[in-house]
């Protein structure tokens, strides 16, 4: 897999929320659950941390494959995209 230098970082139109426990990220009239690790990836979102760094984080983290974390990790970032939560 190659590496990505991309450095996400969350739209800031876009509102977390916590509602019994759960993250609901808002935007517009849309709201998105995440999971517990979908959640630390949003955080990571920042601007600071490429996406190899969140993959890495997340792999130490969670104790995941590093292969398996920058798939998901990726995958999960693509559809933050695609919903429009990110900045293009």
């Amino acid at each position: 897999m190659e590496i990505s230098f991309e450095k996400p970082v969350g739209r800031f139109d876009v509102r977390p929320q916590i509602v019994a426990d759960d993250l609901y990220l808002v935007h517009g009239h849309d709201a998105f659950q995440l999971g517990e690790i979908e959640a630390r990836i949003w955080s990571l979102c920042d601007g600071d941390h490429s996406v190899d760094d969140i993959a890495q984080m997340i792999s130490t983290e969670y104790e995941v494959g590093l292969e398996v974390a920058k798939n998901d990790a990726s995958e999960f970032i693509d559809s933050l995209r695609n919903s429009d939560l990110l900045d293009k």
